[in-house]
């Protein structure tokens, strides 16, 4: 897999469960992005409000609070320039549907291939 240079980038990880953090936390670490870790929705809007220039959200579904669809459509709301990729092991065409409606840019399914979480990132980036 090409090596990315990142360095510029902020990559905010919404994802409520730790291990799946530190899995999605280490395929970016040789990129040199930023990353940050959300742990529920209200923690996601909060780093958006702080950090002007977040370049992917990696969104979860089921979080705590506000989930990762009101999260992102408040996020999209506020701002629409924010690329948001839902990632979620909930998979079945409603819920692609769903994230979709609440202004998602891509949805990718759990588990996650490291190879396809670069190639969807990198789309955007």
């Amino acid at each position: 897999m090409e090596q990315e240079n990142w360095k510029d980038k902020i990559i905010v990880i919404a994802e409520d469960e730790k291990i799946n953090f530190l899995f999605l936390q280490a395929v970016f670490k040789k990129t040199g992005a930023t990353i940050f870790w959300a742990r529920n929705g209200e923690e996601v809007i909060r780093i958006c409000d702080k950090e002007k220039n977040i370049d992917i959200i990696l969104m979860d579904i089921k979080m705590p609070g506000i989930d990762g669809y009101e999260a992102t459509r408040i996020i999209k709301d506020k701002y629409p320039g924010i690329t948001v990729i839902i990632q979620t092991a909930y998979n079945l065409s409603e819920d692609r549907d769903k994230a979709y409606e609440a202004g998602c840019d891509s949805f990718l399914a759990k588990p996650i291939k490291p190879k396809n979480l670069m190639a969807t990132v990198k789309k955007y980036i």
